[in-house]
């Protein structure tokens, strides 16, 4: 489906075409986001920058590799770094890490090779995030510290309500985030400090985004999408109280956020266009285009279609959504990636 004009109100209508789409679906695709309590399939649109390129895994977790500067598909590169069945790929500064549910892998760049850093036990991933250059797995009601060996089991689960997702994860240099969602019935923040194995945890709306500019606060998208839709970028303290709040945005949402460390600034994706804030105002930078919202499972409304934004450089990133090949906006122009071998 094409995008729509990000007029208020507009979204409201898309959101029933949404729902009804989704009642018509629902029989044999699941097109909502991951849910903390059932075993998801491989994830589509997973993608890293390294080394000058664009490292992704397709929809049955083999990796993909497009050239960053050109969008096209890297051939010689894909055979490089060939790897089949890996759920989720991570970036800490010059390593890339690989991970499915029976081992942790890192690419040596000497061997040009995967190498197996630790075997798992069947774990399912919901998330893969890197916190003070370790890697931590998102699972089923824990996060695991895949070297180290130390499981954290998250807060009790009867502070969930049933079918809460896991709709975000973020990790920062002393802390893993994780933003859940469940419809018209809201959402929960938690933050895990890993050095003292204490959790945070905030109610509110749903996540539907997560990222920071220092250490000492995370800003978080919250949103409702339940007949009509409301979206507010917060930043919070590590303590998960709130340190300051953006204007609230109606009849839109945020789908996704990101901060930009190479020119200091925040960027998100809204319904329809990829965003700069300034001064704390959002500015329109490009319109994308294609199906980027899903289906909201526990709402009248729709969730977030965009599984990521990956700065790489000022004013440049990767949009990553949740189905179908992810944009690249650079030189003030947004290109879609070409698929494999086109």
């Amino acid at each position: 489906m094409k995008s729509w004009p990000g007029k208020p109100g507009e979204v409201i209508a898309v959101q029933i075409r949404h729902v009804l789409l989704g009642l018509v679906v629902s029989v044999g695709t699941n097109v909502s986001p991951l849910r903390a309590d059932i075993e998801p399939s491989i994830p589509s649109g997973s993608i890293v920058v390294y080394d000058g390129l664009l490292v992704g895994l397709d929809s049955i977790g083999s990796i993909t590799v497009w050239d960053l500067k050109s969008g096209t598909f890297d051939k010689d590169a894909t055979k490089k770094f060939a790897k089949k069945d890996l759920s989720r790929l991570a970036v800490d500064k010059d390593k890339l890490w690989a991970v499915n549910r029976f081992a942790l892998y890192r690419w040596s760049a000497k061997l040009s090779a995967w190498e197996t850093i630790a075997e798992l036990d069947n774990l399912v991933c919901f998330g893969f995030e890197i916190v003070d250059g370790k890697p931590f797995l998102v699972s089923s009601g824990k996060v695991v510290d895949l070297i180290g060996k130390q499981t954290f089991n998250m807060p009790d689960k009867k502070l969930f309500m049933p079918g809460t997702r896991i709709t975000a994860t973020h990790g920062t240099e002393s802390m893993l985030w994780i933003g859940m969602g469940c419809g018209e019935w809201g959402g929960q923040l938690l933050g895990l400090d890993p050095k003292t194995s204490k959790w945070v945890q905030k109610g509110g709306d749903n996540v539907s985004g997560i990222t920071h500019a220092t250490d000492n606060e995370v800003l978080v998208s919250w949103y409702m999408s339940h007949f009509t839709t409301r979206c507010q970028i917060k930043v919070h303290h590590p303590d998960g109280t709130v340190k300051n709040v953006y204007d609230s945005l109606n009849n839109n949402m945020y789908q996704q956020i990101a901060y930009n460390s190479h020119d200091k600034k925040l960027y998100a994706v809204n319904a329809t266009d990829v965003i700069c804030f300034e001064d704390g105002k959002p500015i329109k930078l490009e319109s994308l285009d294609g199906l980027m919202f899903e289906r909201e499972p526990k709402a009248m409304g729709v969730a977030s279609g965009i599984q990521s934004l990956i700065p790489f450089g000022p004013k440049q990133m990767i949009i990553v959504p949740t189905s179908g090949e992810p944009w690249i906006l650079q030189n003030e122009k947004v290109i879609r990636l070409k698929k494999a071998g086109k």
